[in-house]
């Protein structure tokens, strides 16, 4: 084998080894530090399997319903807050209950993933608690506009105050090439 060819291959692995560690080194906390975590809220968080389990699950049997990993995330590390609402409001519902509504759907035996049941409840209790009034409504804004997620950028940003998926802003989407003739 060529000097030079082995000598350009020792380069890029000490190149690509000493950007590795460099990386690493950047802050200590966070979740780009934590690759299995999703998103983060105070002492809440919610692992990237859970995010995975939960969108498959809630596909699978509700082919239209859409969800993104990025809402299954801000759902679920915002479930604990958006029941403590809900209970103050009289707005609850047990994860019982998203169990049995999902099993009519469901092929007999199959079961939802708990994180599934975590989204599902979340997002159930958001819908209630809007229609108890603009006073409760406002409790419920007022949560999702101060809540301090911190979301892994595989699932793009959390827009403070807006629950629709949103693309992280170093991803800049690609021009529609024309096709060459």
């Amino acid at each position: 084998m060529p000097k030079t060819l082995m000598t350009h291959r020792g380069v890029l692995a000490t190149a690509a080894a000493g950007a590795a560690l460099a990386l690493t080194a950047c802050g200590s906390d966070g979740v780009m530090n934590h690759g299995s975590t999703a998103a983060t809220m105070g002492s809440y968080a919610v692992s990237t399997d859970e995010v995975q389990d939960a969108v498959s699950d809630i596909t699978k049997y509700d082919k239209n319903s859409g969800i993104t990993g990025q809402q299954a995330a801000v759902l679920m590390v915002l479930e604990p807050e958006i029941t403590k609402v809900a209970a103050r409001n009289n707005a609850t519902v047990s994860p019982s209950q998203v169990r049995e509504e999902y099993a009519t759907q469901m092929p007999k035996g199959a079961t939802l993933s708990d994180p599934a049941v975590r989204t599902i409840l979340a997002s159930v209790q958001l819908r209630a608690l809007g229609a108890k009034g603009q006073a409760v409504a406002t409790q419920t804004q007022k949560l999702v506009t101060t809540a301090d997620i911190d979301l892994n950028p595989r699932y793009g940003e959390f827009d403070k105050g807006n629950m629709r998926p949103t693309a992280a802003s170093w991803i800049k989407p690609t021009a529609p090439t024309s096709p060459q003739q």
